[in-house]
């Protein structure tokens, strides 16, 4: 769960001058759908993932989040809910701020990784899942590409060093609003920003979830056993 803090301007408000990140551990309280058994293992040490995927000898962008428009990549996901414990909905009006942290794999694979809020984890099309959030790719060699991503695309940025990036996504009485990043190298020096503005409806009362996806980077395929590896963190700012 999230931490929700009060962001309405009333006086004995929430102090959000030093705002802690929530931990994500994916092997406790969130529910995997993995449509085409893409997952051999998870596991996760010191906060670390690390994702082992079956080969796929056939790519396609099926299994790529900022391409195309069918999603069938795997991707854990839970309520997206406030401090209370209740669910917010697409009626209300939050920030989510996500944090992505890189670690080498041992195997690496050109992957894709997005981490972020969703209207509907269960959904194989973009359109039905209308997810936004943190986005890494990597390509067979060299480090990360870091940005924001929104449905089925991305924007990110590449720079020698990149280590983890901090996003900012809107959701504001029904409308998915922008999402904009930062990446920093391991001494938290900014390398580099960007922004998506899809400025898209939800429809009204609908339960929100957050959402961390893994897949392909466009249509690549999958040396049996290759990774990728993460940390993730989080934290919710909700208005009144």
């Amino acid at each position: 769960m999230g931490m929700t803090r009060s962001i309405g301007g009333q006086a004995g408000g929430a102090d959000l001058s030093a705002l802690p990140l929530d931990d994500v551990d994916l092997s406790s309280g969130w529910t995997l759908l993995d449509p085409d058994a893409l997952i051999k293992t998870l596991g996760v040490a010191a906060g670390v993932h690390s994702f082992t995927l079956n080969g796929l000898g056939v790519g396609s962008t099926n299994y790529a989040w900022s391409s195309g428009t069918t999603h069938r990549a795997p991707r854990w996901y839970k309520p997206l809910l406030n401090s209370a414990g209740q669910p917010i909905t697409s009626d209300d009006r939050f920030v989510l701020i996500t944090e992505m942290i890189y670690a080498a794999p041992g195997t690496q694979y050109a992957g894709e990784v997005v981490f972020g809020v969703c209207t509907d984890p269960t959904s194989l099309t973009s359109a039905g899942m209308e997810g936004h959030g943190a986005h890494m790719n990597m390509n067979l060699s060299g480090g990360p590409n870091m940005g924001t991503w929104t449905l089925n695309s991305a924007t990110a940025s590449n720079n020698t060093g990149t280590t983890y990036l901090r996003n900012i996504c809107w959701g504001w009485n029904q409308r998915i609003g922008p999402g904009s990043y930062l990446t920093f190298n391991g001494s938290d020096e900014q390398l580099n920003n960007g922004s998506r503005n899809p400025n898209i409806a939800r429809a009204s009362g609908q339960a929100l979830y957050l959402m961390v996806g893994v897949g392909t980077n466009g249509s690549a395929t999958i040396v049996d056993g290759s990774d990728i590896k993460a940390s993730f963190k989080h934290a919710i700012l909700q208005a009144a």
